[in-house]
């Protein structure tokens, strides 16, 4: 019995529970979620929800928060009477917000409380999803950053070109812009664009017909609907007709025979009076044997050097001449004055060593002195560079005059002198050594170093006695006695020897060599 009482008194309890929850109001919400895209450093419109309940009748109080400090609501709280509505705002503070990639998102609470039922609102709490995505202010980006051009009096400039294109990072916002010209000289197309992730090209034309000689100078304006604005500037040259300038009309060289010519160099430049503008040029040329290291250039105020380089190597011996033609153009294609550059090249011999003898031979009496004579020349072909040369005798006897020179197509004589003076009779051998170089290259001539040899025979000379020697003076002990040479052909140029002798008789027997008082042999002219 008491069981069944109270499984009764739980049913009730039960029973009352649902019919009170039947009863409880359900929060009504207009949103779910927001979805913002907005440039960087702006706060979006504030936008807007409404919050109701489901019944129409009751008490129904409510509080909002949101998790993100850049957005607040408002109200916060609120109550809703019957069919009533409150309208909700949201407000953005987002201008200190960094542009980025991810979009930034926030979470909008509701919590609803039914107070008749003293329970809280179905649906409660309602979550509304916030998503703001910011995008990067527009950057305008531009090339080239400043603009150059030239033109001869009385021309049109040629047409140019800029480049504009948004240059903020992703994500981005379109960039309008629109193009100015306050020169009166300048005018571009388009004057207006848009553009996101393309770029937009501008032309610029210049009416420079009628301007005259001299520099001037200008710009083109791109403004962006941000109030960005860079100023691109012009400078225009307006110039007279180039001139070809060169700093040689001509040039000579020369090698030897075998070798490649040294090379050599010109300069061009543009001779017009100032302003200058571009020079262009192109050089030929009718030598296979000269090369240049550009045929093509353009110069303004400075100078171009070209170098000649010579391939000469398998040319013989003689004369070359050649041209290079300079033609030239302005920078609008107007052709220049034509220019010449002569070139004349001279491929020589290599300097050859020659003479006349390889031998020379020469007798004469002792303390004679004789000459001998032979020729040296340069045996190469012609053209002949010259020849240095230096003559060495090896002896003290033998002289050379002239003993060096240069010489190119003459003949040189060399004189031999023989100048024994005292030598004895005998037969003598010496060499003259002849080196010579080729002053064009600075290397050893052909044939060079060359030796001549020489024999020197000295005959005897006998002198002729006039008067034959003798010694004077007593033959006794303790007696002076002298020895006279005599007289003798050049007795001048003759010396005489003295050696004192005794004997134990007059017939010469013990003969032997006399000594003086000191045990020397006597060799003097005079005798004790």
């Amino acid at each position: 019995m008491n069981k069944l009482r109270l499984l009764a008194g739980l049913m009730s309890i039960a029973l009352a529970i649902s019919a009170a929850a039947g009863d409880t109001a359900s929060l009504q919400v207009s949103e779910t979620s927001f979805t913002e895209e907005i440039m960087a450093g702006q706060s979006p419109a504030p936008l807007s929800f409404t919050i109701g309940q489901s019944d129409g009748a009751g008490n129904v109080s409510y509080s909002i928060e949101s998790s993100a400090a850049w957005l607040t609501v408002d109200p916060a709280a609120g109550q809703i009477s019957g069919s009533d509505q409150d309208l909700i705002e949201l407000t953005f503070d987002t201008v200190e917000l960094p542009a980025s990639n991810t979009p930034y998102t926030a979470t909008i609470t509701i919590e609803g409380y039914d107070e008749e039922a003293d329970a809280p609102a179905l649906n409660s709490p309602w979550l509304i999803d916030v998503s703001l995505l910011v995008k990067s202010q527009p950057k305008i980006g531009w090339a080239p950053e400043a603009l150059t051009n030239v033109t001869p009096e009385g021309y049109r400039a040629p047409a140019q070109s800029i480049t504009i294109w948004n240059d903020s990072p992703e994500p981005r916002v379109a960039l309008n812009f629109e193009v100015r010209s306050d020169t009166p000289w300048i005018s571009v197309s388009p004057t207006n664009g848009s553009c996101l992730d393309n770029s937009y090209s501008l032309t610029l034309d210049y009416a420079t017909e009628s301007m005259a000689m001299g520099y001037y100078t200008g710009q083109v304006s791109v403004i962006a609907h941000t109030a960005e604005r860079i100023d691109i500037p012009i400078d225009m040259r307006i110039t007279p007709l180039p001139v070809i300038g060169l700093n040689f009309t001509s040039l000579t060289n020369s090698v030897l025979a075998g070798e490649d010519a040294r090379s050599q160099s010109f300069t061009i430049s543009n001779a017009s009076d100032l302003p200058r503008g571009s020079l262009y040029y192109n050089i030929s040329g009718d030598m296979s044997w000269a090369t240049l290291s550009e045929t093509a250039g353009n110069c303004i105020d400075g100078t171009n050097r070209i170098t000649i380089t010579y391939d000469t190597a398998a040319l013989t011996p003689g004369i070359y001449e050649g041209t290079f033609e300079i033609s030239g153009f302005d920078a609008t294609g107007h052709p220049l004055e034509t220019e010449l550059l002569q070139i004349v090249l001279l491929v020589s011999g290599h300097a050859q060593l020659s003479t006349s003898t390889d031998h020379l031979q020469q007798a004469l009496p002792a303390n004679a002195v004789a000459t001998d004579t032979f020729q040296l020349w340069n045996g190469s072909l012609s053209p002949k560079n010259r020849m240095f040369y230096n003559i060495a005798p090896n002896t003290p006897w033998l002289s050379v005059t002239p003993n060096n020179g240069v010489i190119d197509d003459a003949t040189n004589t060399i004189s031999v002198t023989y100048n024994p003076g005292a030598m004895a009779p005998g037969t003598y051998s010496g060499t003259l050594t002849i080196d010579a170089l080729d002053t064009l290259s600075g290397q050893r001539a052909l044939g060079a170093p060359k030796t001549i040899a020489l024999t020197l025979t000295i005959l005897s000379r006998a002198p002729i006695n006039y008067e034959l020697p003798e010694v004077r003076g007593r033959p006794y002990v303790g007696q002076t006695l002298s020895a006279q040479p005599g007289l003798w052909q050049n007795q001048s140029r003759l010396t005489f020897a003295y050696q004192w002798q005794i004997a134990n008789n007059k017939r010469g027997a013990g003969l032997q060599n006399a000594r003086d008082a000191e045990g020397r042999l006597a060799t003097g002219s005079n005798y004790v």
